[in-house]
């Protein structure tokens, strides 16, 4: 996380392609951030599962992914 949060300073006027190195990074820290002990890297397809299993309602669930004009 330490080379994608310098790169992420370094670069900051710069886009952050999805799919880069960079972006997968963040998106496996914003798992690990909800359940550390989760083996999944991407938040759009299994939020559900880090969700739920924290015994909420999924009705519930809170967007998918943050695009350049807000949540997608």
């Amino acid at each position: 996380m330490t080379e994608t949060f310098v790169f992420l300073q370094d670069q900051q006027f710069e886009p952050l392609e999805k799919g880069s190195p960079q972006f997968e990074m963040l998106e496996r820290f914003a798992v690990v951030i909800e359940d550390k002990t989760s083996s999944l890297i991407s938040v759009n397809n299994p939020r559900w599962e880090l969700f739920t299993k924290q015994n909420r309602m999924l009705e519930c669930i809170p967007p998918a992914q943050v695009g350049m004009n807000g949540f997608i």
